[in-house]
């Protein structure tokens, strides 16, 4: 009989043990991810900011660590570890022991990965090839055209897991493996449709089971004071009556370059009364700048925040012929340094008054923007965190160096970015319908097909409203045809206008929660059910049972 509850609680215990109680995945706010990256400086560039946006999805606790800069405590504070190889080095040996010495979950893209004897050794790389019209597939059997793509040619040994690989006629390459916990991405090339497939195979990196549901934003474009309040309308009593949440992107004032008027919303009582209809009615507002324009632009056509014809962040008055002096224009960096604190200075100020305008000029007509959006997309890094005063959400694309508006890219997941300084990203992931063309929906619908990879991925596009209701139609039409797809409400995010001196009371703010409270408690039994913890402890209570069934009798026997 003792043998018997011996072996008895010796089944109790290896249940408990193996139970997911024990071995479930680290809680998204305990997730800590160091990225120690390569490159020909020590530096934050677009490479590592766009990798930031994939990853934020996850947690916002990220440290960056060039690989002459990593040491034992950032590694022994991290819960995940991802090394970028953007660019080839050669690698300390100390560093490489540090992330090679890493027992818990490591990522490695790009080049460098045979500097890492103990955690790569089972693959191979070759030299970098560059493949035209190629092919990518999933293990969900799900399909990518791409164009260009540059690879690094990999084979491998043992058993692994292949998550995608690259087709071009008759050659195969893997392009993301897995071993254990260990994964390579076989390229450098992050921006999309690539950045698509890495951000739902960070799900199982990360070993977070998001819920598989298409989110969908809906975006109207640059509502300014000149539009018509009839063909406003039309469009307000057409989503209200298919029940669909949007967004308004707004510009509060009109500039008119040629006859240096401005136009108010004040000019245009008609259509104020119509957006304060949206509002109330599932509309929810962006500022999209104060004018949409910068020196002598007419609204729609400028920057604002970005100096276009410098290619450089507004360092100096509109119209200004002054140029930006350069490291080569001093005597030391130090003074350099000084220079651009004094122009980031100006460009503070300057974005504050524009952004402070729009805010109190909306809050006439009692309207209340909720996010944000930069005109063009084309904003600094010094913009952001300025920005990131007065609003907590962000829409669009965005820029990631300060060197070129034209590097900008979006993540196809609701992320927080790190240099967006605590505000929400809600990226534009399908583009829009473009004047007197009919290709753009087909294009869209091809992007939708690209986002649609990722298990949470974000359909948002957006529609300029002075196009009438009838491919408005059409492009709703394309996105409700999407599997599981919901309309996102943009007002049930914890959006905030920090902006004291504005009466924001009838601005939503209620926090953005996936599922609410009370339908987390309602499915909390079944997601026990399904995790295999709730057979777990079924199981431990029968053994429990047993054991002391087994107790009593032989008691009796003893008797």
């Amino acid at each position: 009989m003792k043998k018997v509850i011996i072996f008895l609680f010796y089944c109790m215990i290896y249940a408990i043990i193996s139970s997911p109680i024990l071995t479930h995945a680290i809680p998204a706010n305990k997730i800590k991810v160091l990225i120690v990256y390569s490159s020909s400086t020590q530096e934050i560039t677009e490479h590592e900011r766009l990798l930031d946006m994939l990853i934020s999805h996850f947690s916002n606790q990220l440290s960056f660590r060039h690989t002459s800069e990593l040491n034992s405590s950032d590694i022994e504070t991290a819960t995940h570890l991802i090394y970028y190889g953007n660019k080839e080095e050669k690698i300390s040996n100390e560093t490489i022991r540090l992330m090679d010495d890493f027992e818990k979950p490591f990522l490695a893209i790009g080049h460098n990965i045979e500097q890492f004897p103990a955690s790569f050794s089972w693959i191979e790389g070759n030299d970098t090839t560059y493949l035209n019209n190629v092919t990518i597939s999933t293990n969900e059997q799900s399909k990518l055209e791409i164009k260009h793509l540059e690879l690094i040619p990999i084979s491998t040994s043992g058993e692994q897991d292949i998550f995608f690989q690259v087709t071009q006629k008759d050659s195969i390459f893997p392009l993301m493996v897995q071993k254990g916990d260990h994964y390579y991405l076989s390229t450098t090339q992050l921006f999309p449709p690539v950045s698509n497939l890495l951000a739902d195979a960070l799900h199982i990196f990360f070993d977070q089971e998001h819920e598989h549901t298409t989110r969908a934003m809906l975006r109207l474009e640059d509502v300014h004071p000149k539009l018509s309040a009839k063909d406003m309308m039309k469009v307000a009593e057409y989503l209200k009556e298919k029940d669909i949440p949007y967004i308004i992107s707004i510009i509060p004032v009109y500039i008119n370059s040629e006859t240096d008027e401005e136009y108010h919303f004040s000019d245009n009582p008609e259509l104020a009364e119509v957006l304060q209809f949206m509002q109330e009615n599932g509309g929810s507002f962006v500022l999209h700048g104060y004018t949409d324009q910068f020196g002598n632009g007419t609204t729609g056509e400028g920057f604002e925040f970005w100096n276009k014809e410098k290619n450089e962040p507004v360092y100096f008055p509109e119209n200004s012929t002054e140029k930006t002096k350069t490291l080569n224009d001093f005597k030391n960096t130090s003074d350099y340094e000084a220079y651009i604190n004094e122009r980031q200075a100006f460009e503070s100020e300057y974005i504050i008054s524009r952004m402070e305008k729009g805010i109190k000029e909306l809050a006439n007509y009692r309207i209340y923007p909720v996010a944000f959006e930069a005109p063009h997309y084309a904003m600094s890094q010094n913009g952001y965190r300025v920005v990131s005063e007065y609003f907590s959400t962000y829409i669009g694309q965005v820029q990631l160096t300060d060197k070129d508006w034209r590097i900008m890219a979006e993540a196809p997941t609701i992320s927080q970015p790190s240099f967006l300084h605590g505000m929400t990203l809600i990226p534009e992931t399908i583009r829009y319908i473009r004047y007197e063309d009919p290709q753009s929906i087909t294009q869209m619908s091809e992007l939708i097909d690209e986002v649609s990879i990722v298990r949470d991925g974000i359909i948002s596009g957006f529609y300029h409203p002075f196009l009438g209701i009838g491919q408005l139609k059409g492009l709703v039409n394309e996105i409700e045809k999407i599997p599981d797809m919901e309309w996102m409400d943009i007002s049930k995010l914890n959006n905030t206008d920090q902006d004291n001196n504005t009466d924001t009371s009838n601005q939503p703010t209620s926090s953005f929660i996936t599922e609410p409270p009370w339908f987390q408690l309602s499915i909390y039994p079944l997601q026990l059910y399904k995790s295999g913890i709730f057979l777990s402890v079924i199981g431990v209570i029968i053994v429990m049972f047993l054991i002391i069934s087994a107790y009593r009798k032989g008691l009796k026997n003893e008797k």
